[in-house]
């Protein structure tokens, strides 16, 4: 299975995590991984070659800090720019279908805040909901997110250990398809 990774971290240079996941994964031949801030310093995205890695891999991983419930902007304006319709959804917009969505994300917190009645009131899956709804959108299967809680406080050890498991997730074969609830997918 050929995966696209799309890394969007603003400082990932500063992060220790982020960094050691794409490093990981920079090591692995069945990926190809793009640092989204490296590639457009300037937030100039070339829609055709973003279009064209997409339609030659069959998953495709958003890896992101989870930044006030979203993702970071250039991440967004990829999609924005990238995902268009008659392309990615709407009449003739089946380049994506059938292809698979994985999002990895850091938070800063632990996992227990991300509970209903816990600090951030609700679980990382209903916060990610829009994420699966332009997996919906696009036809696309959306995986189980992989999820790194306490990112500000972790340990080198944690980091190592983190980055292996991560790797091994992102070339999972089997990983679980999330449902999507019955409804409009996007296409006509």
């Amino acid at each position: 299975m050929k995966t696209l990774v799309l890394v969007a971290h603003p400082r990932i240079s500063e992060s220790r995590l982020h960094r050691a996941w794409a490093n990981a994964l920079d090591e692995t031949e069945e990926v190809t991984v793009r640092r989204l801030y490296q590639c457009y310093p300037y937030w100039t995205i070339d829609v055709a070659t973003e279009q064209t890695l997409l339609t030659g891999h069959d998953r495709l991983v958003l890896q992101f800090p989870f930044y006030l419930y979203g993702c970071p902007p250039l991440m967004k304006k990829w999609l924005d720019d990238v995902l268009v319709f008659r392309w990615a959804y709407g009449p003739g917009g089946e380049a994506l279908r059938g292809k698979q969505l994985l999002i990895a994300i850091s938070t800063g917190g632990p996992a227990d805040s991300y509970l209903p009645g816990g600090y951030h009131n609700y679980t990382t899956d209903e916060l990610l909901v829009p994420f699966r709804q332009i997996a919906n959108l696009v036809g696309a299967s959306y995986l189980r997110p992989y999820v790194f809680h306490r990112a500000r406080t972790v340990t080198d050890g944690e980091i190592t250990a983190s980055a292996t498991d991560y790797v091994r997730q992102v070339l999972r074969p089997d990983l679980e398809v999330l449902p999507v609830r019955a409804g409009n997918s996007g296409h006509s």
